[in-house]
């Protein structure tokens, strides 16, 4: 005949009574102390916790997005500014404005080895913003259609999609 296992006491709270073995260690632990992993159960001092790399970023990896986000706003923002005083259209403003947007988070990505933390999203972001600035004082002259659509709510419409487009890039 079979005999159940003995109970034995948790190696952090000794007044807990418990089954529960570790999975590595084989240390007794308690359903308070034990931590669920891909491989079992495990206690706390066995558990390692790794962060991802894509999510680190340091101070060279945000030189470098600053570097490539702002030279791509810069670029971009011109050739907007161009494109658009030439072929004025609303739609093809905004469309621009997106492409644009999706292009300097592009650039802020693969200069930062397509990492993905957060203060890349907002760098990218600001970018997208540098892009309609220089947009908005390269156009050919301040009474210019562009000048005009830029200004107004669809020009704002299409700053907020073309953030959204660079901020989706980095992601």
């Amino acid at each position: 005949m079979a005999s159940s296992p003995e109970a034995v006491t948790c190696v952090r709270h000794p007044q807990q009574q418990t089954l529960l073995r570790c999975g590595k260690c084989a240390d007794p632990i308690c359903p308070r102390c034990l931590i669920y992993t891909p491989v079992g159960v495990r206690c706390p001092k066995c558990v390692t916790y790794e962060r991802n790399p894509i999510h680190e970023v340091n101070a060279l990896t945000l030189v470098k997005g600053v570097g490539a986000g702002t030279g791509a706003a810069m670029a971009g923002g011109a050739l907007w500014a161009v494109v658009s005083g030439v072929f004025y259209l609303v739609l093809i403003t905004i469309a621009l404005g997106v492409g644009l947007g999706y292009v300097v988070g592009l650039a802020v990505s693969r200069s930062t080895n397509r990492k993905q933390a957060r203060p890349l999203q907002f760098l990218a972001g600001g970018c997208a913003v540098l892009a309609f600035l220089v947009a908005l004082f390269v156009s050919p002259q301040i009474g210019s259609p562009l000048w005009t659509a830029l200004q107004s709510p669809l020009g704002l419409f299409a700053l907020v999609l073309g953030v959204v487009a660079a901020v989706s890039a980095v992601r």
